[in-house]
This record gives C-alpha cells, sequence and structure tokens, in this order.
C-alpha cells in the first residue's frame, strides 16, 4: 500500500530548464520524508540538482550524499588535493568530507578553470555523482560555476562534425603527472545508468601548455591533435539552453552528475588572505538505480 506521507521531491522544485536542471528554494524540511530512492531517481532523469540555503553541518552535508548513492572512501581520494574531514557516523562509524578552495590546492587558486570533467581515467569510478555544498563565499559576483549539457547539446552540432567526432578515439593522461597514465578512449561516453551517450570532450591540451586530461585525439591510429575538442566544444557551448551559470551564495548545495557534463569555474577575484571554502563528496552510482531507465541509442558511429 502506497505511504501518502512521503514526498515526490519534483513537486517541492521548479525547473532551470524544461528538460534538465531543477532548483529547491526551500525550505528543506521535506527531505527526510521524500520517497525512497526518489531523489537520485530524480538526479539521474534531470541531471543537476540545486538547493538554495541549505543549511548542513559537516555530518548532515555527508548524509544528504547518501541518499544518491555511496559517498567515497578516503583511500579513493588518495590523488586529490583536497582535504579530508573525519567524521563519526552514529550507525556507521568512520566516514568523511573532503575541503576545497583556493588556499588548499594552489595548484588552481583563483584563476579560471576551463571546461572539464572530473576523475575520467579512472575507469572502476570514474565520473561519480559530485555534490557540492558552498560553506565561505568572500565574493558571490565571482567564481561562477557553469556545466554544459554535453548529452543535449552533442545533438544540435552539425551532422558532419558529429560524424567527424565519431571516427577519433581520445587520448588521455594524467591530470596529476602529465604525460603518465595514457589511456585510449571511445570519443562517446556510455552512461551506466541511463544508457544515454555523451561526447567524451574534456580539458584539452593545446600549444600553450601542458596540463589537462585530453592529450591527443587518434583517427585510424594516426595523431590527429586536440583541435577537434576545441571545435565541439565551442560549438556546443554556443546553445544557450545547454548551459547553466550557477552564482554562488553561501549554504548552496549543487549535486550534480557528472557524466554528461563538463563544467568551468570563472575567476575567484577575491582579496588576499581570502578563502572561498567549498566541501566536497565524490558519490559513486548506484548499479540499483538502472531499473528506472531503458538504453539510449545516438545516431551516429562511435569507435570501439
Amino acid at each position: 500500500m502506497e505511504n501518502k506521507d512521503f514526498i515526490d521531491p519534483r513537486s517541492k522544485s521548479k525547473n532551470i530548464f524544461d528538460d534538465w536542471g531543477s532548483v529547491f528554494d526551500g525550505p528543506h524540511n521535506w527531505i527526510g520524508k521524500a520517497t525512497p530512492g526518489s531523489l537520485s531517481k530524480m538526479l539521474y532523469e534531470r541531471k543537476l540538482l540545486v538547493f538554495k540555503k541549505i543549511k548542513l553541518d559537516p555530518l548532515q552535508f555527508w548524509g544528504m550524499c547518501r541518499k544518491f548513492g555511496l559517498p567515497w572512501k578516503d583511500d579513493q581520494y588518495r590523488y586529490s588535493m583536497e582535504k579530508s574531514i573525519p567524521l563519526i557516523h552514529p550507525d556507521l562509524g568512520n566516514v568523511f568530507i573532503s575541503a576545497i578552495s583556493n588556499k588548499i590546492s594552489k595548484r588552481l587558486g583563483d584563476r579560471e578553470m576551463p571546461w572539464h570533467s572530473d576523475i575520467p581515467n579512472a575507469v572502476s569510478y570514474a565520473f561519480p555523482i559530485r555534490a557540492i555544498y558552498m560553506k565561505t563565499c568572500p565574493n558571490p559576483e565571482a567564481g561562477f560555476t557553469i556545466w554544459l549539457n554535453n548529452h543535449k547539446a552533442f545533438k544540435t552540432v552539425n551532422e558532419d562534425l558529429q560524424k567527424r567526432w565519431g571516427m577519433h578515439r581520445i587520448v588521455q593522461q594524467s591530470w596529476y603527472e602529465p604525460g603518465k597514465d595514457l589511456q585510449e578512449f571511445p570519443s562517446m561516453l556510455h552512461h551506466p545508468i541511463t544508457g544515454e551517450y555523451s561526447p567524451r570532450v574534456n580539458y584539452y591540451v593545446d600549444d600553450k601548455q601542458k596540463e589537462g586530461w585530453i592529450i591527443d585525439t587518434k583517427m585510424g591510429g594516426e595523431s590527429q591533435g586536440t583541435g577537434i575538442v576545441a571545435e565541439m566544444l565551442k560549438e556546443m557551448s554556443a546553445q544557450p539552453d545547454c548551459v547553466y551559470e550557477h552564482h554562488w551564495d553561501e549554504t548552496d548545495l549543487v549535486i550534480y552528475d557528472n557524466y554528461p557534463f563538463v563544467h568551468r569555474r570563472t575567476a575567484l577575484d577575491i582579496d588576499d588572505g581570502m578563502e572561498r571554502l567549498m566541501w566536497r563528496v565524490n558519490i559513486d552510482h548506484n548499479p540499483e538505480a538502472r531499473k528506472f531507465f531503458e538504453a539510449v541509442k545516438i545516431p551516429v558511429s562511435v569507435s570501439k
């Protein structure tokens, strides 16, 4: 028998776009009454969820993340530049979240960040769900985060570019050690839960710098450079209904499915000594969620 006390999260949200992205303005006291699994299903359907002004302590933040899958353990962040914050859960014992800021990650600091997707090389747990909670935000007028919906935007680019993209393979390197951990992948990324395909675009290496995920593309085994990655990102990001720009306030929480997106950040523009601090958790996708979705095919050739 249906429990009428449960709440459908969609009834508490408003759309960013008709077909993706949702915002919850609050109050947020309904979350504990949400139908089991409904928040996770909504994330896969809407791809990005924004909770405005949701006040969380570290353990509450971890508990919120657990509604969407299994939060990462400490050893899964072994290459991370983030700071571990250990917690004690009353039932589960040791858990943790991580913190990242312009002070913690000196490599990134205050600078603008280009389009990128996180953790693309770790095959066993690549492209996790990500949860970001803004703890302190000294300048809300800067440091905007912009998400590009690759899955949707790919369908909008011209047919010739789609076909050429499908003929390429993507060569990636380690973000932490450029030139190491070289791996070759198909140009299209298959979502393990929804079955959708998205182009494997990412932060690419060009003639001016060596850092970045994508170091080369290949066609017929021959090096083609990264020009087609730049072309694809330019074409896709020109579609207004495929791009969401988030202006952060303190106590904002954004949870997004890392598979269909790349994201970038504008420069922070904050005074020396100030810190923009975020709590962040990576969340493994829950295989049980597959039952809600059917595979989606794409109308282009995909390299195997």
